[in-house]
Parts: C-alpha cells; structure tokens; sequence
C-alpha cells in the first residue's frame, strides 16, 4: 500500500512529538496527577464519611447508653412497663435528638430479661456526602447497650436518735408517740428504705442491715463478749455505815426460891417485906446489877404469905426470883458516804438479777460487825427492812476509759482515749465497756428513779450489728424503737461506726462478704434535734456531774466537747471508705451535722412524707447504676 508523501510526512511529524515527550520529562507529572485525581478523590471522601460516621456512632452509642440507665431506673422492680420505655426513649432523643449530623431515621429499642438487666438497640441512617459519586448513598448504623440496677456487697448502718422528743409530731407539738409522731415516721420511713433496696437486689449480692438507736447511751449490751465487759467496776455510788453499837440481851432462865423473914412481923410489916428487896431498908421489889455489855443480874421478890392472924404477929414469906441476861454486840445504821465503789458486776453482766438496796436502813436494822454495806451487800443483809429494787442488765452501757480534751481531731486522738477507738479488742480493765447500772449510782442529791431528785437515766431499744434481714425482721425491729432519753449525737457515731468497722471487733463478720466481692459501707444518720448534753444525766460517760469523764470540770463547755467527739467519729468512719447520710427530721441542720455527711448527702425533712421520700432517695443513691455492656 503506497503512502503518500503528505501522508508520509505526518507520521514523522507524529513519530517525533512522541519520541519528543517520551525524551521529555516535563509533562508527566500534569498527566500524571489527571490520572490520579479520581482514585484520591474517592480516599479522601471516603476518609471524610468514615471520619464522620464514626463521631456519629459514638453519639449514638452515649445516646444508647442513657436511654438503657433512664429506662432501668424507672422500672418497677425488674418488669419494663410502658413508663420505663417512655423514659429511656425520652433519654435517648435527648441524647441523639432526630436529624442529629444529618442522620435519618434513627431507632432506639428495649427490652429486659428476667433478672431486671435491660438492653438497647439504636440505629441510624447516615447519609454519604464525597462517596455518594462513587455509588454509596448512606450507611447504616447498630449499637448495643444495657444497664443493670446493681448493689454491690452493702452494708447499711441506720443510726437513729430515739430521744424523747421522737414522741412529738414532726412540728414539735404534742404527739405523745401516736401514729403522727416521729417515731412512727422513723419506722416507716426504713421500711421504704428497705423496699427500695429489695426492689434493686441482684443476684448473688449481699445486703447487711445493723441499727444503733441512741439517746444518752447505748444498748449494745447483746452484741459484746462477756470477756469485753468487766466483772468489778467502781461506781459513783453510797455506801450505808453500821458504826452505831447496840446491845441486844438474852435472858436466862429465872431462878425462883422462897424466903422466909422474921417470927412477930404484923401483917403490914410483912407486905413491905415482900415487896422490898432490901427490907427494912427502904428499896424497890426489884433491881438489876451489872451493865451491858457484860451481864446483868435482874432480881425481884413478891409476898408469898404470912403467918400470923388479926391483929397479931407471925412469920412472913416471900417469893424471890433471879433473872441473869447475857449480851452480844450489834451496830445499826449510823448515815452514808457517798464516793467511788467498787461493785461486783460478774452476776449482773450475765443477765441475772441482783438485788440492789434503795433505802434507808431502819433503827430495829443490825449488822455483827462494825463496818459499811455497798447497795448489793445490805441488800443481802438479813436483818434490812428498807426498800430493794430487783435489777437485771438491760444492754446498756459506760464507755471504756478517755481522756476529758476539749476538742478532739480524728488525724490526732489521744492513745488514751480508748472510747474514740473503733477497732481495738478490749485488754485491760481501762479498754473495756461497763454495765450501765443507774439504779446503783448515787450522790447526795442524785437518784434516777426518784422524781425528787435531780437525776435522770434513759436506756434505749437494743441495737443490732451488722446481719441480713428480712423484711419481717426489719419491721419486727423497728416495732422495738422507743422515744426516751437525751441528745447525744457523738455516743450514736461512736457505736454506728464501730458496729460497721471492717477492721475492728467485728472484723471477722465485716471484712469480706461470702461472693468475694467488695463491699460498700454506708451510716444513715437521723436526728430530730441538736446535741443537748447535761451533768446531770447518767449516760455513756458515767454520771458527768460527779465523774466528770468528758467535761473536765467545766460544764458550761459540754455541747461544744461533746461536738468535737461527734465531729472527729464522723472523719474517722469516713476514713475507712464508709459513706455518711444525715437527716434532720423536723430540726435544722447545724453545721455539725452538715460537715458530718458527705458532700451532698445532708437533708432536712420537716414532715414525715418527706422523711420518707429522702429515705427512698438515699437508697436509690446507694443502689449504684452501672452499665453492663
């Protein structure tokens, strides 16, 4: 095939440029980059999409999230009703409102399985924006989620002030204990506790119930090793002194003769003569000699006979009659002595009954032997006639040894002020607690049980350590709760953190639960009054006016030294990572007891639907929400 020679000439002009372009390497990075431009575009908008898909599914998961906690929160117990969907949806919309980055029908589901723990499905629709070119219009997004109500191990430890104010209505006024009083309100108010945390209850956790109702003291009585509490303890007590001597004789047995006087006495010389001892001297018919104690010697005579007739004279007889009384020593009650005495309370401790002498001993009242009788021992007296009281050890208690501080701070407690120490096993007398025994106590002017006097002692229900309970249980319980007593906040903290202690004396019972899970700890404390201690008052601290354990002497400083305890018990529990809840019901919060709680856990109900509703509250907060998935 002949080429012509215009032909010719463009395929050399043609062969040229492209051997010229092959040799020149200016023009391959132009064409190079056209032909990359389209596989870049397509990385950089998928990068972008993905980028944005993936913020996307992260909303949507947090979304998801709270939908599944709103939901599991508002569920009665463990059924998903029509409420607990409407309040996980309202979460999730919140969350991952509809349109959000540009997102199309989007979907959140529920469900819950038998055991209460719920789980979540959302979905959404994310449109492409760079790759739709490439043939991707959107994608789909799917998350998972749940959340199970769960109480991790939980101790709970109610510290209830019982004192006699709980008696009245939550205003104050006049209740005398009925259904609108405090107390009432107390009861029920921890059965809605108890309710909420039953409702909340997983599998396999554990949930301990413990109490410690207070006034001035404590009955803890029943929760402590016999080995715990002493069998000698000195009181401030009186003893009855037995110094005055009395003589108390016996006669023997009269020795009777006749004696016959004279041959020519008249009749009226023989009547003197038989009524005269000493005749013709002028005496009595009888006399005693001697002076007790050593024997005496009675001797009498009387007109027998006489011998003679009319007027004239005979001889006259006479009865004469010897009486010798022998004589032992005895001493009656002379007057008291009041001071420190040293009691047996090994009988007591054990809950038997100990006889105890409350009054005065009477004249006709003997003792052998010259010397004094503590109330047990003139009790026992055989021949006491005066007024005893039958007493048996109630549970409740003195505190162990301390020392009289003003102020107290946990970081720096005193070695010797043993009461303060949560943890430590008694070992000596001074580490050990004491039976409280009022009716033993005793100054001048002080008796607990005489209205006259100026004393007053109040023993509250006992208090119950650290155990699982029933709901019959707690309410039983609860039934027990009396309103008696003073305000003593300190004595309350004292024995709540020391009941729940995970390191002390029931270390053995609080350390660890049987799953080998953890365990929260947490004090509920209720009060419906401000510290009010007084001298006068036997109560944990012994009799403050006379043993002056916490006041030093100076009682014009007493709330505040009793604040200071009460303050540095609180910091202590709180160091062993348990949690404090205060209530103030139908009183004001003092700063105290505001410093006491942890941050955000002191409340002030000023009725009893309050009361109520905060005791529910607290125990949603302790029932901790956490996600399962």
């Amino acid at each position: 095939m002949r080429i012509s020679p215009a032909e010719s000439r463009a395929r050399e002009h043609k062969a040229g440029l492209l051997t010229r372009l092959r040799r020149d390497a200016r023009g391959n990075t132009l064409a190079m980059m056209a032909m990359a431009t389209i596989p870049l575009a397509g990385m950089v908008g998928s990068a972008v999409d993905i980028g944005r898909g993936y913020l996307i599914k992260s909303r949507l998961q947090q979304a998801c999230d709270a939908g599944a906690l709103g939901a599991r929160r508002a569920m009665p117990g463990t059924t998903m009703d029509a409420n607990a969907v409407a309040q996980g949806t309202r979460f999730f919309n919140v969350n991952f409102s509809p349109n959000t980055a540009g997102t199309t029908s989007s979907a959140f589901s529920l469900a819950a399985s038998l055991t209460g723990e719920v789980t979540g499905t959302a979905t959404a629709v994310v449109p492409m924006t760079i790759t739709r070119v490439f043939g991707t219009d959107n994608i789909t997004l799917t998350v998972t989620c749940g959340a199970r109500l769960e109480i991790p191990n939980t101790d709970v430890m109610f510290v209830l002030d019982t004192t006699g104010s709980m008696n009245d209505c939550p205003d104050n006024s006049a209740c005398n204990g009925n259904a609108s009083s405090k107390i009432a309100g107390i009861r029920s108010a921890v059965m809605d506790f108890y309710d909420t945390m039953a409702t909340s209850m997983p599998v396999g956790a554990q949930l301990r119930y413990g109490f410690v109702p207070y006034s001035s003291t404590v009955n803890v009585g029943a929760t402590l090793s016999s080995a715990w509490v002493p069998d000698n303890y000195t009181y401030r007590s009186r003893v009855a002194n037995f110094n005055t001597a009395v003589y108390l004789g016996t006669a023997g047995t009269p020795a009777v003769t006749t004696e016959t006087y004279g041959s020519a006495l008249t009749s009226s010389q023989c009547n003197s003569y038989g009524s005269n001892l000493n005749y013709p001297t002028s005496s009595s018919s009888s006399q005693t000699t001697g002076t007790a104690p050593a024997n005496t010697t009675q001797t009498s005579v009387s007109f027998q006979s006489w011998g003679g007739s009319g007027s004239g004279t005979g001889t006259c007889r006479r009865t004469k009659t010897v009486t010798v009384t022998t004589y032992v020593t005895k001493y009656r009650f002379t007057n008291w002595s009041y001071s420190s005495v040293s009691l047996p309370t090994n009988t007591f401790k054990s809950g038997s009954m100990v006889r105890v002498a409350t009054g005065t001993p009477a004249n006709t009242d003997y003792s052998d032997t010259s010397r004094s009788y503590d109330a047990l021992e003139l009790a026992a007296l055989p021949t006491y006639t005066g007024t005893e009281l039958d007493t048996t050890w109630g549970g409740c208690i003195e505190e162990r040894d301390t020392v009289a501080n003003a102020t107290f701070s946990y970081g720096s407690l005193p070695s010797n002020a043993y009461d303060l120490d949560l943890d430590a096993v008694p070992s000596s007398a001074a580490t050990m607690w004491r039976p409280w025994w009022p009716e033993v106590v005793w100054t001048s002017s002080w008796r607990p049980y005489d209205s006259a006097a100026s004393g007053y002692a109040a023993c509250p229900a006992a208090a119950r350590k650290m155990g699982i309970m029933t709901r019959a249980d707690v309410q039983s319980y609860v039934n027990t709760l009396i309103a008696i007593g003073g305000t003593y906040h300190d004595t309350g903290m004292i024995w709540g953190a020391r009941l729940i202690s995970p390191t002390g004396i029931f270390a053995s019972e609080n350390a660890t639960a049987p799953n080998g899970q953890p365990i929260t700890r947490n004090i509920v404390f209720m009060t419906d009054g401000q510290m009010a201690p007084n001298q006068n008052i036997y109560g944990l601290y012994g009799l403050e006016v006379a043993d002056q354990r916490v006041s030093g002497g100076n009682f014009s400083d007493l709330t505040n030294r009793h604040n200071s305890r009460f303050r540095a018990m609180c910091d202590a529990a709180r160091a062993k990572n348990i949690r404090i809840w205060v209530v103030g019901f139908g009183t004001s919060l003092s700063s105290d007891m505001t410093a006491c709680a942890d941050p955000g856990q002191a409340f002030q109900a000023s009725n009893t639907a309050t009361l109520r509703a905060q005791f529910a509250q607290i125990a949603s907060q302790i029932a901790r929400l956490r996600l399962s998935q």
